[in-house]
């Protein structure tokens, strides 16, 4: 059994981040998928082998930053979502997954929290930790001989 916790868009907010390090200490990966990637820079000091993360686009120059990595069998897309027009469409996200074989597809940009299932394809954004008054959420995956189970999590 693996657990996944899953950030994005956190915008500076590393008080929001910091509030969850209990939980990130538990898990067995940490993904941040983007927009001030740089904000898990102190919890990769000190889990630097659980730290997976991306770039969003409001990192920089960030065209084809992606992560695929493998645990319990299933193979995880990691991207921040910008360059596949998530927020009009998952379809262009979808079938890149697709392409890439990916089982489950883990993605921001939207900020909006969302648990989607295509195909036999689980595409996953956690939300943002973001502070303007929009639900703070993250997602929280548990894997286990290739099923998954997700969850989306509030913050306060």
């Amino acid at each position: 059994m693996k657990t996944i916790f899953v950030i994005s868009d956190t915008h500076g907010n590393k008080t929001a981040i910091r509030s969850l390090k209990e939980i990130m200490a538990e898990s067995d990966y940490i993904v941040h998928l983007g927009d001030y990637a740089r904000d898990i820079e102190e919890i990769r000091m000190q889990y630097p082998a659980k730290v997976i993360s991306v770039m969003g686009n409001c990192d920089g120059d960030v065209s084809g930053d992606e992560k695929i990595f493998t645990a319990e069998g299933l193979r995880i897309l990691a991207v921040h979502g910008h360059r596949f027009g998530v927020k009009s469409s998952l379809d262009r996200l979808f079938y890149y997954a697709a392409e890439k074989q990916a089982d489950i597809v883990l993605y921001g940009h939207t900020h909006r929290a969302a648990i989607t299932e295509e195909n036999g394809i689980m595409l996953i954004n956690p939300g943002t930790l973001e502070r303007n008054g929009e639900r703070k959420t993250y997602a929280y995956l548990v894997l286990h001989e290739k099923k998954t189970v997700a969850k989306i999590v509030g913050v306060k």
